[in-house]
């Protein structure tokens, strides 16, 4: 999660999520009629998918700092106030599936498929001109999705002084809840609870000379926050994320 300062009560925080090599099909979209009226769930255009996942972001961050300034015991309107100066944004790019098959279909020779199992795209049935015995199923020529579909990233800014301030440590929390939230939706075990460095309990991630488990979703730690107010005691930090900013 990067963080940059803009001023001293602005500060926008950015992260990058990564899924498993397979996608929910809510997440893809092809604007071929026959297969939206075959397919359910599937959306019929790129902008649908980008309001979807924009959509979502914004509910469970928002779900988790409600949970979170109850359980703290704050009233509602201060709770309220935090959510007006917050905002999130996402970048997405959709995988479009012009053409679907199942895995035991034969590729076409003309074009390429996504291959999808019930309610979720598996892979890439690639164009084959030549079908023969060894290549006659989707299944046995499949390669993988391409990268940039798997990954959403996730830019968080808000105006609220003390949010302004927080910590990276405090940002991983309601990431790792907003996470949790997504899983229990339409994403489903599509994401990752992300597993935990242990040398200082910062998602690990690809890159940063940390392991992380396969196909398991990480968030990108590109640097530490800049902040221009001391540091808030972590004393409270057990009792909710809240907590240990309020009391």
């Amino acid at each position: 999660m990067s963080i940059h300062c803009r001023n001293q009560h602005t500060s926008t925080r950015t992260f990058t999520a990564r899924g498993p090599s397979n996608l929910p099909i809510i997440v893809v979209y092809t604007d071929n009629k026959v297969f939206s009226a075959l397919i359910p769930g599937i959306a019929t255009s790129k902008d649908a998918v980008q309001a979807l996942a924009q959509r979502f972001a914004m509910q469970t961050v928002v779900d988790v700092l409600e949970i979170e300034g109850r359980r703290a015991f704050l009233p509602d309107f201060v709770i309220s106030n935090i959510l007006g100066q917050l905002q999130v944004n996402t970048t997405y790019e959709p995988l479009q599936c012009q053409n679907l098959k199942k895995p035991e279909d034969r590729p076409e020779a003309a074009m390429e498929s996504c291959i999808y199992v019930g309610s979720t795209v598996t892979g890439i049935c690639p164009a084959v001109a030549n079908v023969v015995a060894g290549n006659n199923m989707c299944q046995k020529v499949a390669k993988a999705i391409n990268s940039e579909h798997l990954s959403l990233t996730g830019t968080l800014t808000t105006t609220n002084i003390i949010m302004a301030n927080w910590s990276r440590s405090m940002w991983q929390i309601v990431v790792d809840r907003a996470l949790q939230l997504l899983r229990s939706g339409p994403f489903g075990s599509h994401l990752y609870t992300p597993p935990r460095s242990q040398n200082d309990g910062v998602v690990c991630c690809p890159g940063l000379q940390r392991r992380c488990q396969p196909g398991a979703l990480s968030i990108v730690v590109a640097s530490e926050i800049r902040s221009w107010e001391p540091n808030i005691s972590r004393a409270t930090r057990k009792v909710g994320a809240f907590t240990e900013i309020f009391l």
